[in-house]
């Protein structure tokens, strides 16, 4: 989990539930947890290929030199070499992970609430 996807998980969730689109609930959280880690994706998949690129690469380059050589041989869409298997993988993950967190805090969040009313 990254910044990048707790912001648009966030965000999305708010988004849709201020807009009435979804209820709040298990497919709310499903469904954003997938778009978020789809975003999380778009921007870290290129550091990703770029450091497998440097690491499997018999010269040392730098970072940019890097990105310029794979851009210069498979274009811009190169440096988003095994995307959608990615896309796969995270938006699963993500899904059930954010799913799982939110239903958490949604039961704690409850629990607490009656634990202050037994309590007066």
């Amino acid at each position: 989990m990254n910044p990048f996807e707790v912001t648009a998980y966030i965000t999305l969730t708010e988004f849709l539930l201020n807009h009435d689109y979804m209820e709040d609930g298990f497919l709310l959280y499903m469904l954003c947890g997938a778009l978020a880690g789809v975003n999380g994706l778009m921007v870290g998949n290129p550091f990703d290929v770029i450091r497998t690129v440097q690491v499997t690469s018999n010269k040392k380059l730098s970072l940019i030199q890097t990105a310029r050589k794979i851009i210069t041989k498979k274009g811009i869409q190169g440096i988003y070499m095994g995307f959608t298997a990615n896309v796969y993988r995270v938006a699963g993950w993500n899904s059930i992970n954010f799913c799982c967190y939110s239903l958490i805090e949604k039961y704690v969040a409850e629990y607490k609430r009656n634990q202050a009313r037994t309590q007066y």
